[in-house]
């Protein structure tokens, strides 16, 4: 999409975005998440939560416009956007980040900040139930901020094993999704287990238990899955793998990945595209392109968000807490 109007839309998207002029988005090869399925060649990207991703509910939002003493139309100042990267279940990180994002930002620039969440809230840390009640809490705790909740790759499959997913638009069932990937079966030991039948072929990979115990790409052991899912059923009080896992995950917790959105749109003042993601295990910032995941789910690094528009970057220094 090329925006020629002079008021610049902004679009975001989980997993792989594009924004005119501001991008936030996640990236991900969207033919392994959704294959056989279609994408918007106008937005170019996908993310990661429906087999059809574009139906999915998208925000829009517009910036106001006012006129000065001339009559002339002028724009509003632009508002404070703060991109928080992937969390991966460390409530601590997340805490500290929150408090830090505080600590930094002028107060009314904090309370009324529009912020964006890349996605991949759950895996690899311990705290991904403590993690969601905190993301739902947001609104309550902050009325006057505004708040969006990406899909990752990793939130698409936690959904698919409890049966959050949305049901595919063209009828067809989850399980014409396993064809891709049939070969990594065996070798990622998908779940078998009551329900499985039905299941996305992520839930199936979420809750498997994988057979090769190291992750010779991050010199560390495999958490349960390919996807480091264990931390994630044991913070529910389940087993790793275990169907339970779909009765303890409470239903607000259920309605927040079935509600996680593909693209957000906000007008912002600018001319230029910037995209900024999430899900590459790196901090990355040179000319338009952002990549905000200095974590990467690893126990050692810190949860990182960029604001803007001053580009500033924020990290969890887990010494802090915050207040509210």
């Amino acid at each position: 999409m090329v925006n020629t109007s002079s008021i610049p839309v902004v679009k975001i998207q989980g997993n792989i975005g594009k924004i005119t002029p501001i991008g936030f988005a996640r990236q991900q090869n969207c033919k392994r998440l959704l294959p056989n399925r279609s994408i918007s060649i106008e937005l170019g990207f996908c993310g990661s939560l429906s087999p059809s991703p574009l139906l999915l509910p998208s925000y829009l939002s517009r910036s106001s416009s006012r006129r000065n003493d001339a009559g002339a139309e002028e724009m509003a100042p632009p508002r404070t956007v703060i991109c928080v990267g992937d969390v991966h279940g460390y409530i601590s990180k997340l805490e500290s980040l929150w408090a830090n994002l505080q600590a930094a930002l002028p107060a009314d620039a904090f309370a009324a900040a529009l912020v964006i969440f890349l996605g991949d809230y759950n895996d690899r840390g311990p705290h991904t139930r403590r993690v969601l009640d905190f993301l739902l809490a947001l609104p309550a705790r902050h009325p006057a901020q505004r708040h969006v909740f990406l899909c990752g790759n990793h939130d698409l499959a936690f959904a698919a094993f409890v049966g959050a997913l949305p049901p595919p638009p063209d009828g067809s069932p989850f399980a014409a999704t396993w064809a891709e990937y049939v070969d990594n079966e065996a070798h990622e030991g998908w779940f078998r287990g009551p329900g499985h039948e039905e299941m996305h072929v992520q839930g199936r990979r979420w809750g498997g238990v994988i057979k090769e115990r190291w992750n010779h790409k991050k010199g560390l052991p495999y958490k349960g899955s390919i996807y480091d899912a264990q931390p994630t059923f044991e913070s529910y009080g389940v087993a790793h793998g275990s169907p339970d896992l779909t009765k303890a995950v409470p239903e607000e917790h259920k309605r927040f990945l079935h509600d996680l959105v593909w693209v957000h749109e906000e007008d912002l003042v600018g001319k230029q595209t910037v995209v900024v993601s999430g899900h590459h295990a790196k901090l990355h910032m040179d000319g338009l392109r952002f990549v905000i995941d200095e974590g990467g789910g690893y126990q050692d690094k810190p949860v990182a968000a960029v604001v803007f528009p001053s580009k500033q970057v924020i990290r969890s220094t887990e010494e802090t807490t915050s207040q509210n």
